[in-house]
């Protein structure tokens, strides 16, 4: 896991707003992948359903066929037939 210091201290340098660093960010392409930033884990992980713990809230990926092609201590990428992303 990333240590906060090195996190505070690289928005500082950079001058990227503090509110940037600390949001997650869900980019979902077409209907076959879903990109995660700034997460905090998965807490389920079916071929049909994952759920990954964000900042603040839970985000709920179903669809068929689906599995984590990366998984990083702050990215993830899922893959398969996306039917739907809900916040939880």
């Amino acid at each position: 896991m990333i240590n906060i210091n090195i996190v505070d201290r690289l928005v500082q340098s950079m001058e990227v707003p503090e509110a940037v660093s600390t949001v997650s960010k869900v980019t979902v392409i077409s209907d076959f992948s879903v990109l995660i930033e700034n997460h905090n884990g998965v807490t389920e992980y079916t071929t049909e359903e994952i759920r990954v713990r964000l900042k603040k809230k839970q985000l709920e990926v179903s669809g068929a066929g689906l599995t984590i092609e990366y998984l990083t201590g702050d990215g993830l990428s899922i893959k398969g037939k996306i039917h739907s992303v809900r916040f939880m």
